[in-house]
């Protein structure tokens, strides 16, 4: 039976295989992100599956297949970076990121704080995984959305729940 423990972990799943210094720093960051993520977003997928088995909160919820989804894709972000991809999957997390954040901020209202956080956290994890002048790219691309989302919903023209 083989052992399977913290040094097997992290050399499956976050050791860096990028050939430059720079490029192992980003991967390494971005694994570590990922399987963090993988980690919240498995329990999640358990509690969400939970509640739509009860059905106690039908419809205020993202329902269990795309939230199974969502963590499917993360998976898929883990293995594609394990592969040498990791920068397109730096460009696809970030997107994910931004598209669960703009979804909560045009569901749940424009001062929901779990969004905004979340973009806070975008723009972190872009400027860190791309480049700063990335970061400064996506800032102003969701102060835009962050913007529309908020003047539409001041006019009634977004209802949210």
């Amino acid at each position: 039976m083989a052992h399977f423990g913290a040094n097997t972990f992290y050399e499956l799943l976050i050791a860096p295989r990028s050939n430059d210094e720079d490029g192992k720093r980003r991967e390494f960051i971005l694994n570590v992100i990922l399987c963090g993520v993988i980690a919240l977003v498995g329990l999640l997928d358990i509690y969400v599956f939970r509640y739509s088995i009860a059905k106690e909160t039908a419809g205020r919820w993202v329902p269990f297949v795309a939230f199974s989804a969502l963590f499917l894709s993360f998976i898929g972000l883990l293995y594609a970076s394990r592969r040498g991809l990791w920068k397109p999957a730096s460009y696809l997390l970030i997107a994910l990121y931004a598209a669960g954040s703009t979804y909560s901020l045009y569901k749940w209202g424009f001062d929901l704080p779990q969004a905004i956080l979340g973009y806070v956290s975008i723009i972190i994890i872009s400027s860190i995984l791309i480049s700063t002048r990335f970061g400064l790219t996506i800032t102003a691309i969701l102060c835009v959305i962050t913007l529309t989302i908020g003047s539409l919903q001041a006019r009634n023209l977004i209802d949210t729940q």
